[in-house]
């Protein structure tokens, strides 16, 4: 597993224990359900908030932004920006041309 898939299993599992909650049909299970998801917020909740962890899904091309919640989706792309803007600051400090310095050799 890569770390860009955390976030995004973290977020999957969650969004699925919620599910579990609003099934009528699950009545046993109802205190397992509630276990997971207190488990889940005490062991993986400071994953939610590790910015690096952000940039690494937010990078995946599969996984893009679909573990973000829509209200707010411009926190992970700032950081995004965020950190491409340092890289390039750091290449136009060190003289590197824009060729030399972009990713794939054709200015992009």
């Amino acid at each position: 597993m890569n770390i860009e898939c955390v976030l995004t299993t973290i977020k999957l599992l969650k969004t699925t224990m919620l599910k579990f909650l609003d099934d009528e049909t699950i009545t046993h299970c109802r205190p397992l359900v509630f276990a997971v998801l207190e488990g889940i917020d005490e062991r993986f909740s400071h994953m939610m908030s590790n910015n690096k962890l952000k940039i690494a899904a937010i990078s995946d091309p599969y996984f893009k932004l679909i573990w973000v919640e829509e209200d707010s989706v411009n926190v992970p792309i700032s950081l995004l920006k965020g950190v491409v803007r340092k890289i390039c600051s750091k290449c136009n400090k060190s003289g590197v041309t824009e060729e030399e310095g972009s990713i794939f050799g054709r200015g992009v």
